[in-house]
Protein backbone atom coordinates (compact mmCIF):
# COMPACT_ATOMS: atom_id res chain seq x y z
CA UNK A 1 0.00 0.00 0.00
CA UNK A 2 0.95 3.83 -0.82
CA UNK A 3 0.31 6.62 1.51
CA UNK A 4 -0.20 10.14 -0.60
CA UNK A 5 0.31 13.50 0.71
CA UNK A 6 0.29 16.39 -0.15
CA UNK A 7 2.05 17.80 -3.01
CA UNK A 8 3.06 21.26 -4.01
CA UNK A 9 0.24 22.09 -6.09
CA UNK A 10 -1.84 21.01 -3.44
CA UNK A 11 -0.62 23.01 -0.79
CA UNK A 12 -0.56 25.91 -2.93
CA UNK A 13 -4.52 25.66 -3.39
CA UNK A 14 -4.58 25.59 0.28
CA UNK A 15 -2.55 28.50 1.04
CA UNK A 16 -4.25 30.97 -1.95
CA UNK A 17 -8.00 29.50 -0.17
CA UNK A 18 -8.77 31.16 2.94
CA UNK A 19 -10.30 28.71 5.64
CA UNK A 20 -14.04 29.83 6.08
CA UNK A 21 -16.90 29.93 3.53
CA UNK A 22 -16.09 27.94 0.54
CA UNK A 23 -15.25 24.57 -0.53
CA UNK A 24 -11.57 23.21 -0.30
CA UNK A 25 -10.10 20.52 -2.14
CA UNK A 26 -8.50 16.83 -0.62
CA UNK A 27 -5.92 15.50 -1.98
CA UNK A 28 -8.04 12.32 -3.24
CA UNK A 29 -6.38 11.95 -6.45
CA UNK A 30 -8.33 13.49 -9.70
CA UNK A 31 -8.20 13.18 -13.08
CA UNK A 32 -10.33 9.42 -12.15
CA UNK A 33 -14.37 9.27 -12.14
CA UNK A 34 -15.17 8.92 -8.61
CA UNK A 35 -18.26 6.26 -8.51
CA UNK A 36 -18.85 6.42 -4.89
CA UNK A 37 -17.97 7.71 -1.78
CA UNK A 38 -18.45 6.21 2.11
CA UNK A 39 -17.84 7.10 5.59
CA UNK A 40 -17.07 5.69 8.26
CA UNK A 41 -16.31 7.04 11.50
CA UNK A 42 -13.38 8.93 10.46
CA UNK A 43 -12.77 7.33 7.89
CA UNK A 44 -13.65 8.73 3.85
CA UNK A 45 -13.55 6.24 1.50
CA UNK A 46 -13.23 6.76 -2.12
CA UNK A 47 -14.17 4.47 -5.03
CA UNK A 48 -12.41 6.56 -7.67
CA UNK A 49 -10.13 5.22 -10.84
CA UNK A 50 -11.42 1.50 -9.73
CA UNK A 51 -9.07 1.85 -6.83
CA UNK A 52 -10.33 2.37 -3.62
CA UNK A 53 -8.85 4.95 -1.51
CA UNK A 54 -9.23 5.83 2.30
CA UNK A 55 -8.62 9.11 4.62
CA UNK A 56 -8.70 9.65 8.10
CA UNK A 57 -7.80 13.19 8.69
CA UNK A 58 -10.14 14.39 6.30
CA UNK A 59 -8.69 14.36 2.97
CA UNK A 60 -5.29 15.76 3.84
CA UNK A 61 -3.53 12.07 3.30
CA UNK A 62 -4.68 9.77 1.27
CA UNK A 63 -3.93 5.83 1.38
CA UNK A 64 -4.49 3.64 -1.51
CA UNK A 65 -5.72 0.23 -0.08
CA UNK A 66 -5.97 -1.66 -2.85
CA UNK A 67 -2.46 -0.82 -4.33
CA UNK A 68 -0.92 -4.30 -5.16
CA UNK A 69 -2.63 -6.40 -3.84
CA UNK A 70 -4.48 -7.77 -7.29
CA UNK A 71 -7.53 -6.46 -6.85
CA UNK A 72 -9.94 -6.21 -9.77
CA UNK A 73 -11.51 -2.75 -10.94
CA UNK A 74 -13.53 -1.63 -8.08
CA UNK A 75 -16.54 0.97 -8.34
CA UNK A 76 -18.97 0.07 -5.26
CA UNK A 77 -18.63 -0.53 -1.74
CA UNK A 78 -20.21 -1.23 1.59
CA UNK A 79 -18.97 -0.10 5.13
CA UNK A 80 -19.67 -2.00 8.18
CA UNK A 81 -18.71 -1.96 11.80
CA UNK A 82 -16.08 -4.60 10.86
CA UNK A 83 -15.59 -5.55 7.43
CA UNK A 84 -14.89 -3.07 3.64
CA UNK A 85 -16.66 -4.79 0.88
CA UNK A 86 -16.36 -4.11 -3.03
CA UNK A 87 -17.85 -5.29 -6.02
CA UNK A 88 -15.10 -5.72 -8.98
CA UNK A 89 -14.68 -6.14 -12.06
CA UNK A 90 -14.35 -9.56 -12.62
CA UNK A 91 -18.29 -9.97 -11.22
CA UNK A 92 -16.60 -10.66 -7.79
CA UNK A 93 -17.13 -9.63 -3.88
CA UNK A 94 -14.33 -9.00 -2.33
CA UNK A 95 -13.35 -8.10 2.00
CA UNK A 96 -10.99 -6.68 3.77
CA UNK A 97 -11.16 -6.87 7.95
CA UNK A 98 -7.70 -4.94 8.11
CA UNK A 99 -8.27 -2.11 5.75
CA UNK A 100 -6.88 -3.16 2.75
CA UNK A 101 -3.94 -5.35 4.25
CA UNK A 102 -5.34 -8.59 3.53
CA UNK A 103 -8.62 -9.15 0.85
CA UNK A 104 -10.66 -12.06 0.75
CA UNK A 105 -13.09 -13.34 -2.22
CA UNK A 106 -16.88 -13.95 -2.11
CA UNK A 107 -18.14 -17.44 -3.42
CA UNK A 108 -22.03 -17.67 -4.43
CA UNK A 109 -24.64 -20.29 -3.95
CA UNK A 110 -25.47 -20.60 -6.83
CA UNK A 111 -23.30 -18.85 -8.98
CA UNK A 112 -24.27 -15.15 -10.64
CA UNK A 113 -25.31 -15.01 -14.00
CA UNK A 114 -22.13 -15.02 -16.36
CA UNK A 115 -20.96 -11.38 -17.23
CA UNK A 116 -23.17 -10.04 -13.88
CA UNK A 117 -22.40 -6.84 -12.73
CA UNK A 118 -22.95 -6.19 -8.24
CA UNK A 119 -24.15 -2.73 -8.58
CA UNK A 120 -25.20 -2.21 -4.83
CA UNK A 121 -24.39 -3.64 -1.68
CA UNK A 122 -26.56 -3.00 1.57
CA UNK A 123 -27.28 -4.61 5.56
CA UNK A 124 -30.08 -4.81 7.46
CA UNK A 125 -30.08 -4.66 11.48
CA UNK A 126 -29.44 -7.85 11.87
CA UNK A 127 -25.79 -7.62 10.29
CA UNK A 128 -26.95 -9.57 7.34
CA UNK A 129 -25.18 -8.23 3.80
CA UNK A 130 -26.71 -7.99 0.84
CA UNK A 131 -25.74 -7.53 -2.94
CA UNK A 132 -27.89 -6.74 -5.87
CA UNK A 133 -26.94 -7.12 -9.80
CA UNK A 134 -28.05 -6.21 -13.37
CA UNK A 135 -29.27 -9.95 -13.83
CA UNK A 136 -32.44 -9.14 -11.61
CA UNK A 137 -30.86 -11.48 -8.52
CA UNK A 138 -30.64 -10.55 -4.85
CA UNK A 139 -27.51 -12.59 -2.78
CA UNK A 140 -27.44 -12.59 0.93
CA UNK A 141 -24.85 -13.33 3.51
CA UNK A 142 -23.93 -13.34 7.38
CA UNK A 143 -20.20 -12.86 6.81
CA UNK A 144 -19.87 -11.19 3.28
CA UNK A 145 -17.78 -13.93 2.16
CA UNK A 146 -20.65 -16.77 1.75
CA UNK A 147 -23.44 -15.51 -0.37
CA UNK A 148 -26.56 -17.27 -1.20
CA UNK A 149 -29.31 -15.72 -4.09
CA UNK A 150 -32.68 -14.85 -2.24
CA UNK A 151 -35.51 -15.70 -5.02
CA UNK A 152 -37.50 -13.03 -5.42
CA UNK A 153 -40.95 -14.24 -6.10
CA UNK A 154 -44.71 -12.94 -6.50
CA UNK A 155 -47.63 -12.38 -8.40
CA UNK A 156 -47.21 -10.30 -11.58
CA UNK A 157 -43.34 -10.10 -11.24
CA UNK A 158 -41.13 -9.06 -14.50
CA UNK A 159 -37.89 -10.51 -12.01
CA UNK A 160 -35.82 -10.51 -15.17
CA UNK A 161 -35.10 -6.47 -14.28
CA UNK A 162 -31.73 -4.32 -13.72
CA UNK A 163 -31.82 -4.23 -9.99
CA UNK A 164 -29.58 -1.09 -8.82
CA UNK A 165 -30.07 -0.20 -5.39
CA UNK A 166 -31.38 -1.45 -2.32
CA UNK A 167 -31.67 -0.93 1.33
CA UNK A 168 -33.36 -2.91 4.41
CA UNK A 169 -35.52 -1.30 7.22
CA UNK A 170 -35.14 -3.41 10.41
CA UNK A 171 -34.79 -7.04 10.15
CA UNK A 172 -38.25 -7.95 8.11
CA UNK A 173 -38.47 -5.31 5.13
CA UNK A 174 -36.41 -5.50 2.43
CA UNK A 175 -36.48 -2.64 -0.68
CA UNK A 176 -34.87 -3.07 -4.18
CA UNK A 177 -34.80 -0.36 -6.81
CA UNK A 178 -35.65 -1.00 -10.49
CA UNK A 179 -37.46 0.44 -13.89
CA UNK A 180 -40.15 2.45 -12.60
CA UNK A 181 -40.56 1.34 -8.82
CA UNK A 182 -39.09 -0.83 -6.33
CA UNK A 183 -39.53 -4.43 -5.27
CA UNK A 184 -40.95 -4.79 -1.75
CA UNK A 185 -41.05 -7.57 0.65
CA UNK A 186 -41.92 -7.67 4.36
CA UNK A 187 -41.43 -10.85 5.04
CA UNK A 188 -37.44 -11.07 4.73
CA UNK A 189 -37.70 -11.73 1.56
CA UNK A 190 -39.79 -14.84 1.56
CA UNK A 191 -42.54 -12.86 -0.41
CA UNK A 192 -42.08 -9.93 -2.64
CA UNK A 193 -44.89 -7.19 -4.52
CA UNK A 194 -44.01 -4.65 -6.85
CA UNK A 195 -44.56 -1.19 -5.70
CA UNK A 196 -44.89 0.72 -8.97
CA UNK A 197 -44.71 5.04 -8.46
CA UNK A 198 -42.22 6.57 -11.69
CA UNK A 199 -42.33 5.60 -15.31
CA UNK A 200 -41.07 2.22 -16.01
CA UNK A 201 -38.54 3.34 -18.56
CA UNK A 202 -36.79 5.31 -15.16
CA UNK A 203 -34.71 3.60 -12.81
CA UNK A 204 -34.59 3.82 -9.29
CA UNK A 205 -30.91 3.48 -8.73
CA UNK A 206 -30.51 5.07 -5.10
CA UNK A 207 -32.53 4.61 -1.23
CA UNK A 208 -32.30 6.01 1.82
CA UNK A 209 -33.98 6.72 4.97
CA UNK A 210 -33.68 8.94 7.15
CA UNK A 211 -33.57 8.77 11.59
CA UNK A 212 -37.72 9.66 11.65
CA UNK A 213 -38.35 6.67 9.33
CA UNK A 214 -39.07 8.42 5.62
CA UNK A 215 -38.07 6.71 2.68
CA UNK A 216 -35.90 8.36 -0.24
CA UNK A 217 -36.30 6.80 -3.55
CA UNK A 218 -33.66 9.03 -6.57
CA UNK A 219 -34.41 8.61 -10.05
CA UNK A 220 -32.48 8.66 -13.33
CA UNK A 221 -35.21 11.05 -14.68
CA UNK A 222 -38.49 11.51 -12.42
CA UNK A 223 -36.95 13.02 -9.52
CA UNK A 224 -37.23 11.90 -5.88
CA UNK A 225 -40.21 10.46 -4.07
CA UNK A 226 -40.99 9.39 -0.73
CA UNK A 227 -42.92 6.61 1.04
CA UNK A 228 -44.00 7.55 5.00
CA UNK A 229 -45.30 3.72 5.10
CA UNK A 230 -42.14 1.93 4.91
CA UNK A 231 -42.13 1.45 1.24
CA UNK A 232 -45.59 0.91 0.18
CA UNK A 233 -47.12 4.38 -0.99
CA UNK A 234 -45.40 6.75 -2.68
CA UNK A 235 -45.08 10.38 -3.32
CA UNK A 236 -43.25 12.83 -6.06
CA UNK A 237 -41.12 15.07 -4.07
CA UNK A 238 -40.25 17.55 -6.91
CA UNK A 239 -41.03 20.78 -5.44
CA UNK A 240 -38.52 23.12 -6.33
CA UNK A 241 -36.97 21.26 -9.28
CA UNK A 242 -37.24 22.12 -12.92
CA UNK A 243 -38.89 19.41 -15.15
CA UNK A 244 -36.48 19.16 -17.03
CA UNK A 245 -33.78 18.37 -14.24
CA UNK A 246 -34.63 15.51 -12.20
CA UNK A 247 -32.04 12.97 -13.49
CA UNK A 248 -30.86 12.74 -9.82
CA UNK A 249 -26.82 12.14 -9.80
CA UNK A 250 -26.61 11.20 -6.24
CA UNK A 251 -28.50 11.64 -2.81
CA UNK A 252 -26.84 11.73 0.44
CA UNK A 253 -28.85 11.47 4.27
CA UNK A 254 -27.13 13.90 5.96
CA UNK A 255 -27.05 14.64 10.07
CA UNK A 256 -29.98 11.48 10.38
CA UNK A 257 -32.63 13.40 8.64
CA UNK A 258 -31.64 16.42 5.94
CA UNK A 259 -31.54 15.31 2.57
CA UNK A 260 -29.09 16.34 -0.17
CA UNK A 261 -28.69 15.37 -3.58
CA UNK A 262 -27.12 16.61 -7.05
CA UNK A 263 -29.04 16.35 -10.08
CA UNK A 264 -28.29 17.42 -13.89
CA UNK A 265 -27.86 20.86 -14.75
CA UNK A 266 -28.74 23.55 -17.69
CA UNK A 267 -26.55 25.90 -19.11
CA UNK A 268 -29.52 28.56 -18.02
CA UNK A 269 -29.75 27.66 -14.72
CA UNK A 270 -26.83 25.87 -12.92
CA UNK A 271 -25.81 24.42 -9.66
CA UNK A 272 -26.89 20.84 -8.95
CA UNK A 273 -26.76 20.62 -5.59
CA UNK A 274 -30.07 20.82 -3.73
CA UNK A 275 -31.41 20.03 0.48
CA UNK A 276 -34.92 19.82 0.83
CA UNK A 277 -36.49 22.15 3.05
CA UNK A 278 -38.89 20.09 5.27
CA UNK A 279 -40.62 23.10 6.45
CA UNK A 280 -41.32 25.02 3.22
CA UNK A 281 -41.82 21.21 1.52
CA UNK A 282 -39.64 22.27 -1.32
CA UNK A 283 -35.86 21.63 -2.54
CA UNK A 284 -33.86 24.84 -2.49
CA UNK A 285 -30.62 25.08 -4.48
CA UNK A 286 -27.31 25.45 -2.30
CA UNK A 287 -24.49 28.19 -3.42
CA UNK A 288 -26.53 29.21 -6.19
CA UNK A 289 -25.10 32.20 -6.12
CA UNK A 290 -21.67 31.96 -7.48
CA UNK A 291 -19.83 33.48 -10.08
CA UNK A 292 -18.38 30.26 -10.94
CA UNK A 293 -20.06 27.07 -10.25
CA UNK A 294 -19.08 23.43 -9.68
CA UNK A 295 -21.22 20.61 -10.63
CA UNK A 296 -21.46 18.21 -8.28
CA UNK A 297 -21.67 14.16 -8.46
CA UNK A 298 -21.30 11.67 -5.66
CA UNK A 299 -21.73 12.74 -2.11
CA UNK A 300 -20.66 11.68 1.61
CA UNK A 301 -20.82 13.35 4.86
CA UNK A 302 -19.24 12.45 8.46
CA UNK A 303 -20.31 14.38 11.50
CA UNK A 304 -18.71 17.90 9.93
CA UNK A 305 -18.31 18.36 6.67
CA UNK A 306 -20.40 17.27 3.28
CA UNK A 307 -17.50 15.91 0.74
CA UNK A 308 -18.06 15.95 -2.96
CA UNK A 309 -16.79 14.83 -6.05
CA UNK A 310 -16.79 17.13 -8.71
CA UNK A 311 -18.23 16.58 -12.47
CA UNK A 312 -15.32 16.25 -15.01
CA UNK A 313 -12.94 14.31 -12.78
CA UNK A 314 -12.29 17.55 -11.27
CA UNK A 315 -11.70 15.65 -7.28
CA UNK A 316 -13.17 15.81 -4.05
CA UNK A 317 -14.05 18.75 -2.30
CA UNK A 318 -15.76 19.16 1.19
CA UNK A 319 -17.52 22.21 2.90
CA UNK A 320 -18.21 22.52 6.57
CA UNK A 321 -21.93 21.39 7.15
CA UNK A 322 -22.65 24.78 9.07
CA UNK A 323 -22.04 26.60 6.61
CA UNK A 324 -24.32 25.21 3.44
CA UNK A 325 -27.10 27.94 4.02
CA UNK A 326 -29.42 28.42 1.21
CA UNK A 327 -27.83 30.01 -1.74
CA UNK A 328 -25.52 32.69 -0.47
CA UNK A 329 -22.45 30.06 0.00
CA UNK A 330 -19.71 31.20 -2.09
CA UNK A 331 -17.07 28.99 -3.85
CA UNK A 332 -13.65 30.10 -4.23
CA UNK A 333 -12.02 28.62 -6.91
CA UNK A 334 -8.34 28.83 -8.47
CA UNK A 335 -9.28 26.70 -11.23
CA UNK A 336 -12.50 26.77 -13.82
CA UNK A 337 -15.10 23.71 -13.65
CA UNK A 338 -16.70 23.19 -17.29
CA UNK A 339 -19.84 23.34 -17.46
CA UNK A 340 -21.93 20.21 -17.84
CA UNK A 341 -25.47 20.60 -19.30
CA UNK A 342 -28.32 18.29 -19.29
CA UNK A 343 -29.11 15.89 -22.21
CA UNK A 344 -32.19 14.61 -23.28
CA UNK A 345 -32.47 11.14 -25.56
CA UNK A 346 -34.40 7.86 -25.90
CA UNK A 347 -35.21 5.32 -25.61
CA UNK A 348 -34.94 4.64 -22.04
CA UNK A 349 -33.56 1.68 -21.68
CA UNK A 350 -32.25 1.41 -25.11
CA UNK A 351 -31.38 -1.70 -27.05
CA UNK A 352 -29.62 -0.54 -30.48
CA UNK A 353 -29.69 2.95 -30.80
CA UNK A 354 -29.79 5.90 -28.26
CA UNK A 355 -31.27 8.88 -29.98
CA UNK A 356 -30.13 12.60 -28.63
CA UNK A 357 -32.82 14.89 -28.45
CA UNK A 358 -31.00 18.35 -28.91
CA UNK A 359 -30.09 20.27 -31.99
CA UNK A 360 -26.16 19.55 -32.64
CA UNK A 361 -27.18 20.00 -36.50
CA UNK A 362 -23.85 21.48 -37.91
CA UNK A 363 -21.37 20.78 -34.94
CA UNK A 364 -18.57 18.82 -34.04
CA UNK A 365 -19.55 16.53 -31.45
CA UNK A 366 -17.09 14.06 -29.43
CA UNK A 367 -18.70 11.34 -27.71
CA UNK A 368 -17.53 8.92 -25.06
CA UNK A 369 -19.75 6.20 -22.97
CA UNK A 370 -18.50 4.72 -19.30
CA UNK A 371 -19.47 1.46 -17.91
CA UNK A 372 -20.16 1.48 -14.62
CA UNK A 373 -17.03 0.41 -13.47
CA UNK A 374 -16.07 4.02 -14.82
CA UNK A 375 -13.87 2.37 -17.89
CA UNK A 376 -14.41 4.18 -21.54
CA UNK A 377 -16.13 1.58 -23.39
CA UNK A 378 -16.48 3.55 -26.87
CA UNK A 379 -16.01 6.84 -27.86
CA UNK A 380 -16.12 8.80 -31.70
CA UNK A 381 -17.32 11.74 -33.50
CA UNK A 382 -19.94 12.96 -34.82
CA UNK A 383 -21.05 15.65 -37.36
CA UNK A 384 -25.22 15.72 -37.24
CA UNK A 385 -26.40 16.93 -40.38
CA UNK A 386 -30.39 17.28 -38.87
CA UNK A 387 -31.68 17.94 -35.48
CA UNK A 388 -31.72 14.08 -34.08
CA UNK A 389 -28.20 12.62 -33.64
CA UNK A 390 -27.74 8.65 -32.85
CA UNK A 391 -25.07 6.58 -31.94
CA UNK A 392 -25.05 2.88 -31.98
CA UNK A 393 -24.70 0.66 -28.65
CA UNK A 394 -25.69 -2.60 -30.45
CA UNK A 395 -22.66 -3.96 -29.63
CA UNK A 396 -22.32 -3.36 -25.96
CA UNK A 397 -23.62 -5.99 -23.12
CA UNK A 398 -26.60 -5.25 -21.33
CA UNK A 399 -25.92 -2.67 -18.20
CA UNK A 400 -26.11 0.97 -16.74
CA UNK A 401 -23.84 3.48 -18.79
CA UNK A 402 -22.69 7.07 -18.93
CA UNK A 403 -23.11 9.08 -21.90
CA UNK A 404 -20.76 11.96 -22.38
CA UNK A 405 -20.84 14.74 -25.58
CA UNK A 406 -18.54 17.32 -26.09
CA UNK A 407 -18.74 20.18 -28.70
CA UNK A 408 -16.21 21.81 -30.18
CA UNK A 409 -17.61 25.14 -28.53
CA UNK A 410 -16.51 23.18 -25.25
CA UNK A 411 -19.52 22.34 -24.19
CA UNK A 412 -20.00 19.34 -22.50
CA UNK A 413 -23.25 17.24 -21.81
CA UNK A 414 -23.81 14.00 -19.70
CA UNK A 415 -26.46 11.36 -19.11
CA UNK A 416 -27.10 7.93 -17.26
CA UNK A 417 -28.60 5.62 -20.02
CA UNK A 418 -29.76 1.42 -19.18
CA UNK A 419 -28.73 -0.66 -22.06
CA UNK A 420 -30.60 -3.61 -22.67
Amino acid sequence: MKTIRYGSTALFLLACLPLFGQWLPTNFPSEYRVTELNVSGRRIIANLGGAVFVSTDGGQTTEWITEGDGLPFAPYALVTDSALFVTASDYNIYRTTDWGENWQAATFDPAPASLTHFSDLFTNRAGDKFAVNDRGQLYRSADGLHWKEVIIEGPDLNTDQFLLSGIALGNDTLLLGLAGGVFRSGDDGLTWTYREFSERGLQVHRLDTTLQGALYAATTGSGVYRSLDGGVDWEPLNNGLPDQRRNILDMEIVDGNDVYITNNIDRDDPGNLYRYNTTEERWEKLCANEEAEFVFDQLVSDETHLYASISDNKGIWKRPLVELTGSECSITSTTSIASVQALRFYPNPVREQVIIDRDFSGMKIAYSILNAFGREVKNGHRQPTDERMQIDLRQLPAGPYFLSLLTGEGDRYTARLLKQ
